[in-house]
């Protein structure tokens, strides 16, 4: 499986890219963190999910361990390319999960 990270930068989203390095069927195509570090990194580390544009066909599935209001910026992004969400991100309100119902 091919993923993307978003929040790879942050606790969480180290601890899931550096378990996925010892696994041989997942690879990590891309992060997303306005906090990361490229030299931190041995793979396409952007911004924003805009900037990830051109390689959105590259992954099967987008994991979350970012901020609850993120999803105001990668489920749209997600649904334009079909590309399946896992959100690992808590404290959302109600109109927050109305948002993520939505899609």
């Amino acid at each position: 499986m091919k993923i993307a990270i978003y929040g790879i930068a942050g606790t969480m989203g180290k601890v899931l890219y550096n378990v996925t390095q010892s696994l041989t069927d997942v690879d990590v195509i891309f992060g997303i963190d306005k906090k990361a570090e490229q030299k931190d990194f041995d793979l396409p580390v952007f911004s924003t999910i805009t900037e990830a544009e051109a390689h959105a066909s590259k992954i099967d599935c987008l994991i979350d361990f970012s901020y609850k209001d993120n999803i105001y910026d990668y489920l749209p992004f997600a649904a334009k390319h079909e590309i399946p969400c896992v959100i690992a991100t808590t404290g959302f309100s109600e109109e927050d999960i109305a948002f993520i119902k939505s899609f």
